[in-house]
């Protein structure tokens, strides 16, 4: 009872400040969302334009590492789906087992990415025509929102981390959510960044011969 009077306690002296927070934190992400997705797309677009003005593409094939990292940012993805609810259940080591995993796929990835784009230097790919400058960009692009999420990743890792074996902080953790509400958001950026390697990584089988 004590424990449960003191939850209820902390949720109400807490919510009027996080509803304050959480939706401007919910705006910033649509509007930088929104501003992501302009940019991929005008790439995108004049990717389009030049393989259309030369219709001899790219030829080369794709490195296999490209398919082996889609597939681990896939699993990240899932893995990191299960936050959400391990906080919600107020189970610490789910949640931090979860963003633990994520952050070490999400390295993995980004190996993974940098491996592949060293291949493709070292034959000479994106050096050859004026495509390549969209070709590199494109992938630019996605790296810069990885590292971002990477970074977030990993601050949140920490601050479960920091609270996981500690009942009171646990307690004052799991009943602020605002912490429930960063999961959530990092979690919709994460599957943002997931969308638009997936679709790069389709754009590059279509067009690259």
């Amino acid at each position: 009872m004590g424990a449960g009077n003191t939850r209820r306690r902390i949720n109400i002296e807490t919510e009027g400040r996080n509803k304050e927070i959480v939706r401007p934190s919910q705006a910033v992400l649509f509007y930088a969302l929104t501003g992501s997705s302009i940019v991929f797309l005008t790439l995108t677009l004049f990717y389009s334009i030049w393989l259309n003005r030369n219709p001899q593409g790219f030829n080369f094939d794709l490195p296999k590492i490209f398919t082996v990292s889609t597939i681990i940012l896939l699993v990240s993805s899932h893995v990191l789906s299960k936050a959400s609810t391990a906080f919600e259940k107020d189970h610490s080591n789910g949640l931090l087992t979860a963003l633990s995993v994520t952050f070490a796929l999400s390295i993995v990835f980004t190996v993974l990415q940098v491996n592949g784009m060293i291949d493709l230097f070292d034959d000479g790919i994106l050096m050859k025509n004026s495509g390549s400058i969209f070709l590199f960009g494109l992938m630019a692009f996605h790296g810069l929102h990885v590292v971002g999420g990477i970074i977030y990743l990993f601050y949140l890792s920490l601050k479960a981390f920091d609270n996981w074996q500690d009942p009171v902080k646990s307690l004052i953790y799991f009943s602020n959510k605002y912490e429930l509400n960063r999961i959530q958001l990092l979690s919709i950026y994460w599957y943002f960044a997931n969308v638009i390697w997936v679709l790069l990584f389709i754009i590059f089988l279509f067009t690259v011969r």
